[in-house]
């Protein structure tokens, strides 16, 4: 008699598939520091010049203006856990990103530039009347010396003084000269010669004083 045992074999597979799933959630925080301090260090020379009419010259001043600019860049980091069952399967995986932000600010000077004219000087021209004087009436030759006359001008050009006797016959030239600026108060001394050296005769003489736009006299008795 024949009793069959079946004694059962079995091989059990079990294929786990992880399938991630990715709730990623984003938190971006961009707090740049931008941080730029820019010196603009001017030396103007500066150079005055004396003309009749002023040519004005920049001098630059900078000021520095930072402007940050911020572009953040995300490279996230995924970290997969594999969490048992209690058959001692493993179930589906946990994705869970960590995202490590890298924030590089670029920034970008605006320079500036304040402009402080300069003026060139220009010079106020001293204006004085146009002088004609004799320090004296009467001219003794033996106890005087000389007799003074003081002349000026406020124009350029042509000046002259000269002196002529009653009869309009010219005696002698103290002053002649061709000026390009206005004649500043300038005493000229006479000895009461004439042109040749020799002393006048006593007198009434006419001190003429010509200029370009004018003329100005004056009278002198010489004596002896």
């Amino acid at each position: 008699t024949n009793t069959p045992t079946n004694t059962a074999t079995s091989t059990a597979t079990k294929t786990a598939t992880n399938t991630p799933t990715n709730s990623p959630t984003n938190t971006i925080t961009n707090t740049p520091t931008a941080t730029l301090t820019k010196t603009a260090t001017n030396t103007p020379t500066n150079t005055s010049t004396n003309t009749a009419s002023g040519t004005p010259t920049n001098t630059a001043t900078s000021t520095a203006t930072n402007t940050a600019t911020s572009t953040p860049t995300n490279s996230p980091t995924n970290t997969i856990t594999n969490t048992p069952t209690p058959n001692g399967f493993h179930g589906n995986p946990t994705n869970t990103p960590t995202y490590t932000q890298t924030n590089t600010p670029t920034i970008t000077p605006t320079l500036t530039p304040t402009f402080t004219p300069v003026i060139a000087l220009t010079p106020t021209a001293t204006v004085f009347p146009d002088t004609f004087q004799i320090c004296k009436n009467v001219f003794n030759q033996t106890t005087d010396g000389t007799v003074c006359i003081t002349i000026s001008s406020s124009e350029a050009g042509q000046i002259s003084l000269k002196i002529y006797n009653s009869a309009g016959e010219h005696i002698k030239t103290l002053y002649d000269e061709n000026l390009t600026q206005p004649l500043l108060p300038t005493t000229i001394n006479w000895d009461g010669s004439n042109k040749y050296g020799q002393k006048v005769a006593s007198g009434v003489y006419i001190i003429y004083m010509s200029k370009p736009t004018g003329r100005i006299l004056g009278r002198l008795v010489v004596i002896h």
